[in-house]
């Protein structure tokens, strides 16, 4: 019986380091900021605190997934480590798509570069407005997760 206990006890560790994670993850919003006082143009904002909760999601989802009382919730903590992995690669091609749109649209806004660049300029507009479309979409998000994996 005491061992059954024991297990028990541990089993719901777990589960409330898996619950509070997820919870962490509800409250986090995606910081982001407006673009150059356009309304609804939205740049990714500071995003140390998201980084930071990423990284240490990713050290204590691992050590959930590698206890011996995962059972009852690894296919809960299974699913969240995909939903983790997958926000931290969209995360990173994010800032990367981001930083080339920003230095694009600086080279856009030229009418001179417009009409020199028309096929480049057609091309360009429109990444320009999936990348506002994308970016209205994620401020609506209740969360940075939700923001970051939400299909589409």
């Amino acid at each position: 019986i005491i061992s059954i206990a024991g297990r028990a006890r541990q089993e719901s560790v777990v589960a409330q380091d898996l619950q509070n994670l997820v919870s962490d993850w509800k409250k986090l919003p995606l910081p982001l900021d407006l673009h150059k006082a356009q309304k609804d143009v939205y740049v990714l904002g500071n995003l140390e605190e998201v980084l930071t909760q990423l990284d240490d999601s990713m050290v204590k989802i691992n050590q959930i997934l590698g206890s011996r009382y995962v059972a009852p919730v690894r296919r809960e903590a299974t699913m969240m480590a995909d939903r983790l992995m997958l926000f931290q690669e969209t995360l990173d091609e994010w800032i990367l798509v981001m930083r080339q749109w920003l230095y694009l649209e600086n080279i856009f806004q030229a009418q001179d570069i417009r009409r020199q660049l028309p096929m480049a300029t057609k091309a360009f507009t429109n990444v320009d407005i999936f990348w506002k479309e994308t970016m209205k979409t994620a401020s609506e998000a209740p969360s940075a997760l939700e923001a970051g994996t939400q299909k589409g």
